[in-house]
């Protein structure tokens, strides 16, 4: 399963939203506006847009702080490398005024090219009308239509012009005023850069994780925790000696024990090898004896019939 940060994902993207061409017409084109044409939903929206980018920044920070002091190495050296990742590839911790030019340029070319399409069709729908072959140029003529308010057909007089007249302009970035949104994103960038930079120099640094090892052993994190504590080290270490003292005590006990048993083991072998043997002497002794007397009586028979 793949980490997922939230309010890193929600910051970044936001931000790169803010970056686009998009919103740099939207910037610039309420800037160019008369004081008499500025105001309502748009001002609240440009204002809402910087509001919600910087408290996102806000966010951001308290998540990485988060996964800073909660999480182990390996999540943290996950997120770290995402995020530094993010940055480098979008550009972000940076505002590069000929990147920000060079996509102003392209924007308006595309937004051009496509403005003129679509004028280019409605002046085709505009000449393949019958008017414009019917009547002469500038020629007067009736139509009748049905009226949408009255709801019943009306008859009104209309002028046949035998040339387009485009009533509308392209929506393009006007770069007289793209570097007031430049001064802008310079100091959006400026919040993003406080709420990440100091964190990610802590990182490069080795100061918030190993990077090399994914986990740490559970002896490490205790010392850590108890270094600068000199109470806590002496009543562990005294924990510690009494505990290794107890297994020591333990051990010598059970040896004594263990070599009492082998030698109390050791004596009835012996007497019972004892006994076993005094058990065959004796068997040997009665065999000789009946032997002795067998011969003893062979030689009286053998006077008596002498």
């Amino acid at each position: 399963m793949k980490l997922t940060f939230t309010r890193k994902n929600m910051a970044i993207n936001t931000f790169i939203e803010f970056r686009e061409a998009k919103t740099i017409f939207e910037f610039t084109d309420y800037i160019r506006r008369p004081a008499d044409e500025k105001g309502g939903w748009e001002k609240e929206n440009l204002e809402f847009q910087l509001n919600h980018l910087q408290n996102l920044f806000e966010y951001l920070n308290e998540e990485i702080n988060q996964i800073i002091h909660t999480s182990n190495d390996k999540t943290i050296n996950f997120f770290f490398e995402e995020l530094k990742s993010e940055i480098k590839y979008f550009d972000l911790s940076k505002v590069d005024k000929d990147y920000f030019k060079s996509i102003s340029i392209t924007y308006n070319n595309t937004i051009y090219e496509d403005f003129m399409l679509r004028i280019t069709e409605k002046e085709n729908s505009y000449f393949d009308q019958p008017e414009r072959k019917k009547y002469k140029h500038l020629e007067k003529y009736s139509r009748t239509s049905y009226g949408y308010f009255s709801r019943k057909m009306e008859t009104y007089e209309e002028e046949n012009k035998n040339f387009y007249c485009v009533e509308e302009i392209p929506k393009l970035i006007d770069f007289e005023f793209l570097e007031r949104y430049l001064e802008i994103l310079e100091r959006i960038t400026e919040k993003f850069n406080e709420s990440v930079c100091k964190e990610i120099n802590l990182y490069d640094q080795g100061k918030l994780s190993t990077k090399t090892d994914s986990t740490k052993l559970f002896y490490d994190k205790i010392v850590e925790k108890f270094k600068n504590n000199k109470i806590a080290a002496i009543l562990i270490l005294l924990f510690v000696l009494y505990v290794a003292g107890s297994q020591i005590l333990k051990l010598t006990i059970e040896n004594k024990q263990n070599i009492n048993k082998l030698i109390l083991k050791d004596s009835n072998e012996i007497k019972k090898s004892s006994l076993t043997k005094m058990k065959i002497d004796s068997t040997k002794e009665k065999k000789i004896l009946r032997d002795l007397k067998k011969k003893k009586n062979v030689e009286l028979q053998s006077n008596s019939k002498k």
